[in-house]
């Protein structure tokens, strides 16, 4: 039987993992075209939900981890990068692997699955590239504004 706090980490961990397939789903409806608003802001979308993605990956991770005594300080870390990159220091093998359940009976098992999936390098990389585009940066690189709308040429 799990402890009080075993099962506030799981349901913590569960609940995460539940809003990162909801902001997966919403990036389905803004590819398909669900979205009635310039190209330029669903892409910003689509980055801004990428980012809270590698951001709530991170969290799990810590909160899976947060019995080991050294991570109590990165519970006030919000930055994917450095939670992931601190928790590997303390865990190698800290980063989660794609499974799927079963249910055999009453009992749930877990089946490791061969599909691909964000590897801790392309978290890593994916969180860079989201900053980089979420970000307006300074003024002198802002200028002139970026068009929301692409003009169609005849030719396009």
């Amino acid at each position: 039987m799990a402890a009080p706090k075993q099962l506030e980490a799981m349901n913590l961990y569960a609940g995460v993992m539940e809003e990162i397939k909801i902001r997966l789903s919403s990036l389905d409806i803004a590819f398909a075209g669900g979205f009635q608003i310039p190209g330029a802001l669903v892409r910003e979308y689509c980055f801004l939900q990428f980012r809270m993605v590698c951001e709530l990956i991170a969290l799990a991770c810590l909160t899976a981890h947060g019995d080991i005594e050294a991570t109590t300080k990165l519970r006030k870390e919000w930055e994917a990068d450095k939670i992931i990159k601190q928790l590997e220091a303390l865990h190698p093998s800290f980063y989660p692997w794609p499974v799927k359940q079963t249910k055999v009976g009453r009992e749930h098992r877990l089946h490791g699955i061969a599909e691909e999936y964000l590897t801790k390098a392309e978290l890593l990389s994916l969180y860079g590239k989201c900053g980089g585009v979420l970000h307006r940066g300074n003024l002198k690189n802002s200028y002139p504004p970026k068009p929301l709308y692409r003009p169609i040429s005849p030719t396009s």
